[in-house]
């Protein structure tokens, strides 16, 4: 018998590990510079890193969920049969 993975379960847990990762290299480098005078330089790059796999997976997540705003004026704007068949 063979598994299926949950991708979205999937994305939605590196997407947490990634921001949270992201958050806590940010908040140590933070307070490396303000006590210490000095950050890690690589911490930067990293947190840069985690924010794109971030976005990403959200944008993957937001798709699959079908949570992404729209811009509806054009569809607002058009008639009740031309708006179905656009939808």
């Amino acid at each position: 018998m063979t598994k299926k993975i949950d991708f979205n379960l999937l994305f939605k847990v590196i997407s947490v590990l990634s921001l949270s990762l992201m958050v806590l290299l940010v908040f140590i480098n933070v307070l490396m510079r303000y006590f210490l005078n000095s950050g890690l330089p690589w911490s930067e790059e990293l947190a840069r890193i985690c924010f794109v796999y971030t976005v990403c997976f959200g944008i993957v997540i937001g798709v699959k969920e079908k949570n992404h705003l729209k811009v509806d004026i054009i569809t607002n704007i058009l008639p009740v049969k031309l708006n179905k068949v656009i939808s």
